[in-house]
């Protein structure tokens, strides 16, 4: 089993009746190479995985997943500061036997056992990030729901300090 320690930028725009927001996050997911399977588990948020034949399958699966506990989180928040609340909440639960795994993953990095070329770096010592901004322009209306053009590039591997 091979495994790499990735960091995620992901940007989402979600809506209720009551107010639209664009909501960017930076999290921590161990990417998982099990018996011809990519599994991506969640570090932070922890309580999430996605799994596929290959990376981008993988990504598909847990961005999907990721998404939509956004946006059950925005329609049940009342207003924006609750729904920041609810999802800051979310991205910082921590599962602490991925975390543990996770930074067995970075020292490979680190020694070089662990590479994935062409993909950026960036500290391994961050810490989970949102950022929650409210839309209110009509020109601001959301995409409608699906996902297209996955690539793999919201993810940095994660790098000693």
């Amino acid at each position: 089993m091979t495994q790499f320690p990735l960091i995620f930028d992901i940007k989402d725009t979600l809506s209720n009746d009551r107010f639209m927001v664009e909501v960017r996050t930076k999290g921590k997911v161990l990417a998982s190479i099990e018996a011809g399977q990519v599994w991506l588990y969640g570090v932070n948020p922890g309580g999430l995985a996605g799994g596929g034949e290959d990376f981008d399958r993988a990504y598909v699966d847990f961005r999907t997943t990721f998404t939509n506990v956004l946006d059950d989180l925005v329609k049940e928040a009342q207003t924006v500061a609750e729904f920041e609340e609810m999802a800051r909440a979310f991205l910082l639960e921590t599962n602490e036997p991925t975390m543990a795994e996770w930074k067995v993953a970075v020292d490979a990095t680190r020694s070089g056992d662990v590479n994935i070329p062409g993909m950026k770096r960036e500290p391994a010592d961050q810490e989970p990030e949102i950022v929650v901004h409210e839309k209110t322009a009509a020109s601001d209306r959301p995409e409608p729901p699906g996902i297209s053009g996955i690539s793999v590039t919201p993810f940095a591997l994660a790098k000693a300090a």
